[in-house]
């Protein structure tokens, strides 16, 4: 669990780099067009019961991993890393999200 060290949002490891910045944000896109409730159930049947709710400005509904956690509230999905990744590790961590969710192969890594 990753619940007490410093995340960042991974759109922040892809800035700069318009290649990977594309094959993730259509990925991304894939996973955060169904509407709440949807991807709220749809991670859950994948996921498991979620680790923590957290009450913000609206309720997010939290999932972690070893070197991720994504946030699904009603305004959306928010997938965040481990600040000290390298970049190939948080590709993997996008792989395995990308891969429990959908059941493909993210583009990442290829």
């Amino acid at each position: 669990m990753i619940k007490s060290d410093f995340t960042t949002d991974i759109y922040n490891y892809f800035w700069g780099n318009s290649d990977l910045h594309e094959r993730w944000i259509s990925e991304y896109r894939s996973i955060n067009q169904h509407p709440i409730n949807d991807c709220k159930t749809d991670h859950k049947n994948k996921l498991g019961k979620q680790t923590y709710c957290i009450q913000l400005t609206v309720r997010n509904w939290v999932w972690e991993h070893n070197n991720w956690r994504v946030y699904i509230s009603t305004r959306g999905l928010s997938f965040e890393v481990k600040e000290d990744l390298t970049l190939q590790q948080v590709c993997e961590a996008w792989q395995d999200y990308f891969f429990k969710i959908t059941g493909q192969q993210s583009k990442l890594l290829v």
